[in-house]
């Protein structure tokens, strides 16, 4: 196999700088607090409750038609402090977040469920946005005095700099979002959501419009063509084989819109870019539903093994 390229290396480095240890966000992000300030801390009340292990969903959206009256784009996060997930089901429910995100028109690309814990954990994955690809990394953790925090940054894949790098601070069930524009696709905006969940909620979130893979009226997505991945030059010295899970919707179209890495090789930020590469280009005979094809949520594996 081909060895790691320059840019893999790039872009794998700068989500990982980005959600490490939750280090000062770079200078050329717009982080929710200051330079040197901490994320503010949720009620006490709030604190207490969140000393054992807690989940979180986190769903991206792209969102089409944001466009303010100057040209510029006019997306931006909700005002509101509804916990209830937005419901874009139907035609009336996408319409009326596409407003609140400033936009006409808004999919639900995917979403994943991340924990919080001591330690802190991390999640990395894409959204394909207007023909780009959107990709994320997601770190969570609860601090000492109980207080939950995530650290999100989203990151063109082929751009040298981050669209955002934001510190999230998430009290009681309050949503946080983080909404920027898509460079070079006008009027186009990423929206990511991320809401603390009941104790008795699914490890799995739904994605309105795609199927459940326990749906045994579906015929599942089957893989056609998968390019392989790009052997991580960090893997170069590693005397084991290393297997990486992910999570995708592949689309009606038989593309992956969405990945989430089920989680993320320790200390192998190549490898993990390479299995989003690898699935973003992958093509499908896409799941079929009463002979039509529809968007499903699937799992699919990518194994590095040496030569």
């Amino acid at each position: 196999m081909k060895r790691s390229s320059g840019n893999l290396s790039f872009a794998a480095a700068l989500l990982a700088a980005a959600c490490a240890a939750f280090g000062a966000a770079p200078s050329s992000a717009r982080p929710s607090a200051a330079a040197g300030e901490s994320a503010p801390r949720p009620p006490a009340d709030d604190r207490a409750s969140a000393t054992r292990p807690a989940r979180a969903a986190m769903t991206i959206y792209a969102v089409q038609g944001a466009v303010g009256r100057d040209g510029a784009a006019g997306c931006r996060a909700p005002s509101d402090d509804s916990p209830a997930a937005p419901d874009v089901a139907t035609p009336e429910g996408r319409s009326a977040l596409a407003a609140r995100l400033g936009g006409t028109d808004v999919v639900e690309l995917g979403a994943i469920v991340a924990e919080f814990d001591a330690k802190p954990k991390r999640r990395d994955g894409f959204g394909v946005v207007a023909g780009r690809r959107i990709v994320f990394g997601l770190a969570t953790k609860i601090g000492k005095d109980g207080a939950r925090s995530a650290q999100l940054a989203l990151q063109e894949r082929t751009a040298a700099r981050p669209l955002a790098v934001e510190r999230l601070a998430l009290e009681g069930r309050k949503p946080a979002w983080v909404v920027r524009e898509v460079p070079g696709a006008a009027g186009t905006c990423v929206a990511v959501r991320l809401a603390m969940q009941d104790e008795d909620a699914p490890p799995t979130v739904a994605t309105a419009g795609v199927v459940a893979p326990d749906d045994k009226d579906v015929v599942p997505p089957r893989l056609l063509e998968m390019t392989p991945p790009v052997y991580p030059r960090s893997l170069a010295r590693e005397l084991r084989d290393v297997k990486v899970g992910m999570a995708v919707v592949v689309d009606a179209e038989g593309r992956c819109r969405f990945g989430a890495l089920e989680k993320t090789p320790p200390r192998n930020e190549d490898a993990a870019m390479a299995a989003l590469d690898s699935a973003a280009a992958a093509r499908f005979a896409p799941a079929a539903k009463n002979g039509r094809p529809v968007p499903m949520r699937w799992t699919i594996f990518v194994t590095y093994a040496r030569d």
